[in-house]
């Protein structure tokens, strides 16, 4: 667009405000104005525009390549690639059959694509649009909630979380997650970054200690049900002052779900960071928090830590290992119910998290491990086992992680679907309907969070 990266450009409403203290700061409560750089990195979420964009480029491309698009029933890769070379024709045929696809269309154009904002602007470049339309298409860069998946009982003021840094190449560029890789490539031990507690009160551990749970999650899904077993283990109640009973989060993007007796509550943490613009080179994908806190961070693919509202202080730990050597074996044996986890993730050998500490509970008895890799067995297996197992264990609470609300919606399906099949239902409905009905007697309990 030949824009000056320091071009100031006015600070976004839904801003935070910074800390006056930090190095660097800008747009704290007295200014008006802050860099463009400083405004995407921190404010503007470069993923996934509004359809606004789309109209913006479209009213901005020559009125004679508009009507030489309008009934264009072409497409396809090599149409894009047409537009991309300069071909105003083509960019408009493109425009116009996204703009006439409506919000579908459009959906379809960024999921699973990795495209960007910067990849919109490099397939119109005939389309001359100003700083201000392109800032005001711009979604507000959102919070990322990541569950905190330890006990307060493992140690005072400090909260870890489970964070899995997204890298890949879309586009023939490298792309990274907004937060998570802030989390692991930008930060340093003794950096501060800005965090805040989000609380589900809908996602919690039973009252009774002796309840039986069952526990359902993929990859960093299991943050959650490990905060659940270690403060079980440790000793604390659902009740207990120090937790609320339940579950947190910081800023991040995934999605849990839990199935309970009686439920009792779960929190998330917030983190600011920026939208992976380094000091002068090129942004990344994704959203992040908006808060204040400086948060501990531990690498397993990453995992975070944060205390409280307000400011966090980063420090690098590896996970530890809270297996039957460190005297919680048995745990059940001390008048604590039955834990069930069902962990799925790809392969034992790379991403099988906490994958030391699940062994050894298991082994211990203070756990009933089922774990399904997917490059190693069916994906499909995780959820049969649930299913088996919920048949068995009808009266039994559970609990399942979700990467996105999309993949939220097709495990509910799914967990119906299974559930209904291990409890002898007949068909779809009656599947729904059963899940329905844990859901609102507080057995079924889902935390979801999104992408």
């Amino acid at each position: 667009m030949g824009v000056n990266s320091e071009e100031p450009v006015p600070v976004p409403s839904w801003h935070y405000i910074e800390d006056p203290d930090e190095e660097g700061a800008a747009g704290g409560p007295q200014g008006t104005t802050m860099p463009l750089r400083e405004a995407l990195r921190k404010c503007y979420d470069l993923r996934v525009p509004k359809a606004e964009l789309f109209h913006a480029l479209w009213a901005a491309l020559p009125e004679s390549a508009r009507q030489r698009a309008q009934g264009s029933d072409q497409g396809g890769d090599r149409l894009e690639q047409q537009a991309s070379s300069g071909d105003e024709g083509a960019q408009a045929a493109v425009l116009a059959q996204l703009l006439a696809g409506g919000a579908e269309a459009l959906d379809a154009y960024f999921d699973y694509t990795g495209r960007h904002v910067s990849d919109v602007l490099r397939t119109f470049p005939s389309a001359r649009i100003s700083l201000s339309q392109l800032l005001g298409a711009l979604r507000a860069l959102q919070p990322r909630l990541y569950s905190i998946s330890s006990s307060p009982l493992e140690g005072a003021g400090h909260v870890q979380a489970t964070i899995a840094e997204v890298r890949y190449e879309a586009f023939g560029k490298p792309r990274a997650g907004v937060a998570s890789a802030h989390v692991s490539s930008c930060l340093k031990p003794g950096d501060r970054v800005r965090v805040y507690i989000h609380k589900n009160p809908d996602f919690r551990l039973p009252q009774d200690p002796s309840t039986p749970i069952i526990m359902v999650g993929p990859g960093t899904g299991l943050a959650p049900f490990r905060a659940f077993i270690l403060h079980r283990l440790l000793g604390g109640a659902a009740d207990d002052s120090s937790t609320d009973g339940s579950d947190s989060h910081i800023s991040g993007s995934n999605a849990s779900a839990a199935l309970s007796s009686n439920s009792n509550g779960s929190s998330s943490a917030n983190g600011s960071t920026a939208n992976g613009i380094p000091g002068s080179g090129s942004h990344t994908d994704g959203a992040v928090a908006n808060g204040h806190v400086r948060p501990s961070v531990n690498s397993s693919p990453a995992n975070g830590s944060s205390s409280g509202n307000g400011f966090a202080r980063v420090a690098v730990n590896g996970s530890r290992d809270h297996g039957g050597a460190n005297g919680q074996n048995n745990g059940q044996s001390r008048g604590v119910g039955q834990m069930v986890l069902f962990f799925g993730c790809r392969r034992r050998d790379q991403d099988y998290l906490y994958g030391r500490d699940l062994d050894a509970w298991a082994a211990s008895g203070a756990i009933t491990l089922f774990n399904a890799f997917s490059r190693e067995q069916v994906e499909k297996e995780l959820l049969a086992m649930f299913a088996a197992h919920l048949a068995a264990k009808g009266t039994a609470p559970a609990a399942t992680t979700t990467p996105s609300k999309k993949a939220a919606k097709k495990k509910s399906a799914a967990a119906a679907k299974q559930a209904g099949e291990g409890a002898c239902l007949d068909g779809a409905a009656a599947a729904q309907q059963y899940l329905e009905k844990l859901s609102t007697s507080g057995r079924y309990q889902r935390d979801v969070w999104y992408t």
